[in-house]
């Protein structure tokens, strides 16, 4: 019993966590990405999104002004937790973000009404670009298509019309 409460005396205190929805930007080694910071403690911080990096990594974290450096330490599909390698002051965070207009606080504001990022843009820019590419390409198969169909026909009713002409008058 001596020796669990020995090891539990080497394990520090849990930070306290404050709750947010602060939005913010973070680069890694794949670029960079949309986040949503969800909690922060004095040592780290939640995130969210959709193309968050792997357990292992280091990434930077920007929301308004402040700009921080941190290590992942856990990562799951949409979540991870990164702890920073300075002291968080939250309340110039959270300042930060409000001069910034970043804190997310309508439901609206979490789904469809965001901003697409840049990679969305681009991704819809291109999907846009096949679609009219695709549209061109059919108009234009179409009228070679009707090209090809009068001429064949022209040149099948040619022949067509000499019979006529030979069975109305019985003579070539």
């Amino acid at each position: 019993m001596n020796a669990v409460f020995v090891r539990m005396q080497n394990f520090r205190e849990r930070d306290d966590r404050k709750m947010t929805l602060l939005r913010a930007r973070i680069r890694g080694e794949c670029g960079w990405s949309d986040a949503v910071i969800l909690n922060v403690s004095r040592h780290g911080v939640a995130l969210t999104g959709r193309k968050l990096p792997d357990r292992g990594s280091y990434i930077e974290i920007c929301t308004g002004p402040s700009k921080v450096v941190g290590h992942v330490r856990w990562s799951s599909d949409s979540t991870c937790g990164v702890r920073v390698s300075e002291v968080i002051d939250l309340g110039l965070l959270v300042n930060g973000a409000l001069e910034q207009s970043d804190i997310i606080t309508d439901k609206k504001q979490r789904g469809l009404g965001r901003k697409p990022t840049f990679e969305e843009r681009a991704e819809l820019a291109r999907y846009w670009n096949r679609l009219i590419q695709f549209i061109f390409l059919l108009a234009l198969i179409g009228a070679a298509a009707l090209f090809l169909v009068t001429f064949v026909f022209e040149v099948i009713d040619k022949p067509f019309q000499q019979g006529s002409k030979v069975l109305e008058t019985g003579s070539l």
